[in-house]
């Protein structure tokens, strides 16, 4: 893939995980009684669960932003919306209906009816496994195409050595 290319998957998901941990944030530090409730699935008080998953949003955004490893902030981003994956399908499992609050409360502020903003949601979540892991092979493809090229190239060059000598 073209340095470009990989450029706008990282930077669009860096915004994505900027503007939903900067929301879980915002929701984490609000004074609503439902953020006390627990999770259905782990337990932990909303208002835990949003500021703790908020701080790695937005440390894994920072790494697709500023970090030097493109590697790393697409294994990372990656891993993070897996995990996102995986809840979300607990949630189904225990037979949970209400959409998922992953924006906090900002679809309240902008007013966006919760399946609405569960849609969109899922939509992000399937734009970030679907780029972060196409990325991540396509790269991985590259780069043992290239090393298998090298290994040719030297076992060419040690077979012509071989005939010279």
């Amino acid at each position: 893939m073209k340095t470009r290319s990989i450029s706008f998957v990282l930077v669009s998901l860096g915004l994505i995980l900027a503007i939903t941990g900067l929301a879980k944030l915002w929701s984490s530090l609000g004074a609503a009684r439902a953020l006390l409730a627990p999770d259905p699935l782990l337990g932990v008080p909303y208002k835990h669960l949003f500021a703790g998953v908020a701080v790695m949003e937005i440390v894994v955004a920072t790494i697709c932003f500023l970090g030097r490893s493109r590697h790393l902030a697409l294994a990372l981003v990656a891993y993070l919306s897996t995990n996102f994956l995986f809840y979300r399908v607990g949630l189904w499992w225990i037979g949970w209906k209400q959409p998922c609050g992953c924006m906090g409360s900002l679809t309240d502020a902008l007013h966006i009816k919760p399946q609405t903003a569960d849609h969109i949601a899922l939509g992000l979540l399937l734009y970030m496994l679907a780029a972060s892991y196409t990325v991540l092979f396509v790269e991985w493809r590259r780069t043992r195409s290239s090393s298998g090229n090298t290994e040719r190239v030297a076992l060419n060059a040690a077979e012509m050595a071989g005939k010279g000598a």
